[in-house]
């Protein structure tokens, strides 16, 4: 029912129109009640909605996210405007809404610092050399030997690193066609919905990190059952460790007293992301007691990582003013565990301790939340995790705007 009628019925119209995040929310509300049989909307949820909506083969129900799947629709609509530009309808909708500008320049056109155009890379490059030299060198026709129709070698390995000119240099130039889009999620490089929504399940869940060999071949198995779906339901509530009963009952009403979960993010003297961390732990620790102990583990980590100078950003400003020798600011139960960290600052006269507003703290804030809905814990470097990436970028700006 959820899947062939509740997911289904908006689809013509998230094909044209961006939903509101209220109404995604609503018809949510709407799917989790008749899912979880909540006449009311009232009650314990044995597992996050996230959680069933991720894929089959990896644990969930396949449940659409409507977030996704409205974005992944609009694409398509784009897709078919740029390559249906010639056609009448095409022609109206740029010229009511973009009639001075196009969907995709030429070669000439498109911007070797912005856009993604070097095969087998997902995002932009970034220059090696200083800002004077780079400027230079504005679109991808700029890197271009006319009379080779290949990269100007010296100009690339000065602007790129190594793997980047590596890649620039072995791309074939056709020499008398033009440029052309095309989607790298699948072979024929021709855009579908199903890879378009599957990308941004993967950006905003970061379902790669939830895949188990073992338990793929379980669920694969489940799926192939030749019996009634309410069967399958069952049994998938089974392996899931679901099945309202008592013992599940009183673990869920426990669960969240009884585990922790921080959310981590080494960021340079730039603010450019470096590595990550999310900890789901168990333990009883209350919104306080969870501060400390989340700065205690970020100072375990600058140390193995052996940093010299380190700002340590929180949003707590009463563990802030602990840390930096006001002990009494926080209960006395964990005022040992606060000059523990006292004492640990004393030993790096670099480090200090700042307080931020929450709303400059919404990456770690997304990896807590992560750690709570998967239980799960990850620790990565070089490239953050793709569904917070648009909070690293968020907070940036954020930062930028306040002169902090």
């Amino acid at each position: 029912m959820v899947k062939h009628v509740l997911n289904a019925m908006p689809s013509h119209q998230m094909g044209v129109f961006k939903i509101p995040k209220a109404t995604i929310k609503e018809m949510d509300r709407v799917q989790r009640k008749l899912w979880w049989k909540k006449q009311n909307g009232k009650g314990v949820y044995l597992t996050s909605w996230d959680h069933v909506n991720i894929y089959k083969e990896i644990g969930g129900m396949g449940f659409r996210d409507l977030e996704c799947f409205n974005k992944a629709l609009l694409a398509k609509s784009v897709w078919r405007l740029y390559h249906n530009s010639h056609q009448l309808w095409a022609k109206a909708l740029k010229k009511k809404n973009f009639p001075d500008t196009s969907l995709l320049g030429d070669g000439r056109r498109i911007i070797t610092w912005k856009d993604n155009w070097i095969a087998g890379k997902y995002e932009p490059p970034i220059s090696i050399t200083e800002f004077k030299v780079f400027v230079k060198y504005n679109t991808v026709y700029d890197l271009i030997d006319e009379n080779t129709k290949a990269g100007k070698v010296d100009n690339v390995h000065q602007l790129f690193s190594p793997e980047d000119a590596h890649k620039i240099l072995t791309m074939r130039i056709p020499a008398n066609n033009t440029d052309r889009l095309v989607w790298t999620l699948t072979k024929n490089g021709k855009f579908t919905v199903k890879s378009a929504y599957r990308k941004l399940v993967d950006i905003k869940t970061n379902a790669a990190a939830l895949y188990d060999p073992e338990m793929t071949t379980i669920w694969k198995h489940l799926l192939s059952l030749d019996t009634l779906p309410r069967i399958k339901t069952f049994l998938w509530k089974c392996v899931n460790d679901i099945v309202p009963s008592s013992e599940c009952m009183n673990m869920v009403m426990h669960s969240e007293s009884d585990y922790c979960r921080m959310g981590l993010i080494l960021r340079n003297s730039a603010s450019v992301f470096e590595q990550g961390r999310c900890i789901h732990e168990h333990g009883h620790l209350d919104a306080e007691h969870a501060e400390v102990e989340g700065l205690m583990q970020a100072i375990v980590w600058a140390e193995e990582l052996n940093l010299q100078q380190v700002c340590f950003e929180m949003d707590a400003q009463n563990v802030v003013a602990a840390a930096k020798g006001e002990y009494q600011k926080v209960r006395w139960e964990l005022q040992p565990l606060i000059l523990d960290i006292i004492n640990l600052f004393s030993k790096h006269p670099l480090w200090t301790c700042k307080f931020i507003y929450r709303k400059f703290n919404k990456p770690a804030d997304k990896l807590a939340k992560h750690s709570r809905n998967f239980q799960i814990s990850i620790s990565w470097s070089q490239y953050p995790l793709n569904f917070i990436v648009e909070a690293l970028y968020a907070d940036m700006n954020d930062l930028i705007d306040s002169n902090i």
